[in-house]
């Protein structure tokens, strides 16, 4: 058995050094949360609202669903320049209870924003 210049015995055996598994770990961890960090910043970085990504309402949508989706987001649309809020606006001068009219234009199912416009007028 070879003996250290300190007197201790060698057996032969190599250990690792303490705490090597642990910074793996440590180093492991810290790249996959700035690969996770970077992959989710990536739309903003090019420029891209994650809504640009959205696709369009499915035709079992309600007409509700569709005009959302055809005004949304604000200043995307030149039916209503303003979205939702404009949308929501132009509601509310039509009734005094303008739930009710958004639960008739909800409950019609017409296939497609065109459609539902064509219904509606």
């Amino acid at each position: 058995m070879p003996i250290h210049s300190n007197g201790v015995r060698s057996l032969g055996v190599k250990k690792p050094l303490r705490g090597s598994k642990s910074r793996e770990r440590s180093t492991k961890g810290a790249f996959l949360s700035i690969l996770a960090m970077l992959i989710a910043l990536v739309p903003i970085i090019m420029g891209a609202s994650p809504l640009v990504f959205a696709s369009a309402p499915s035709a079992n949508a309600s007409c509700m669903g569709q005009e959302a989706t055809g005004i949304s987001p604000p200043g995307s649309s030149d039916e209503v320049p303003t979205g939702m809020p404009g949308f929501m606006s132009f509601i509310k001068t039509l009734s005094p209870a303008p739930g009710a009219v958004i639960s008739f234009v909800a409950s019609l199912q017409e296939g497609s924003h065109e459609a539902c416009d064509e219904v509606l007028g």
